[in-house]
């Protein structure tokens, strides 16, 4: 996972991990909350790329924690046109390497923590600080529970770290909580969408994943 962690994570250069089906896994380790994520990538590592990956349901649907997340990566990785539902704490989390990365098209509902979380100070980017692009994306139902109660009340999109340079930029929002707000970001804010439910989104919207 992130540096030391005790959870090998892969590194290295230009590698993709595309078009998997990552669903329903079981965790007892660290009390349900390991800092790990179904996705995760070292951030010393460059160039990954994690597109058309369907992440579904990590953990116990009754717990939400900051550290269990759907794709848990930083440091200019491309993460594009996913499906990332039902995890402990975050759907994206770009933390520690949080700079020049690219969090496009992916549609995230149900986790429990929030949907997307920019954090950490950019120490540990290969480049500058900040830089991160977060566009496209649609974003329902996160800082609940499975089902509707509220969890970790953290937002669709939260921003934990102080760079003016990111763009967060024509976002769906629905159902999220506390509320349908970009936390926290600076940078450019544009174009962001609060009032579009998830009947009008999707053909057939379903909590579970499964439509």
């Amino acid at each position: 996972g992130y540096a030391g962690s005790p959870y090998p994570a892969p590194g290295g250069t230009n590698i993709t991990i595309a078009q998997n089906y990552l669903h329903d896994v079981a965790q007892t380790s660290s009390g349900g909350c390991p800092s790990e994520g179904m996705i995760t990538i070292t951030y010393p590592a460059t160039g990954w790329v994690i597109t058309q990956n369907k992440i579904i349901h990590f953990g116990d649907d009754t717990l939400y924690c900051y550290q269990a997340h759907g794709i848990y990566a930083g440091n200019g990785v491309v993460i594009t046109n996913n499906i990332v539902a039902r995890a402990p704490g975050w759907g994206i989390q770009d933390y520690a390497a949080d700079c020049n990365t690219v969090v496009a098209n992916n549609t995230i509902f149900d986790n429990r923590a929030g949907g997307i979380i920019l954090s950490g100070s950019g120490g540990s980017c290969s480049g500058s600080a900040g830089y991160n692009t977060v566009k496209n994306n649609i974003l329902i139902n996160n800082g609940k529970y499975a089902g509707g109660g509220v969890a970790g009340n953290d937002y669709a999109i939260s921003q934990h770290d102080s760079e003016t340079s990111n763009q967060i930029a024509k976002n769906i929002f629905h159902g999220n909580s506390p509320d349908d707000t970009c936390n926290g970001c600076t940078g450019t804010v544009t174009g962001n969408i609060t009032s579009e439910a998830p009947s009008v989104t999707f053909v057939n919207f379903k909590d579970d994943g499964s439509g």
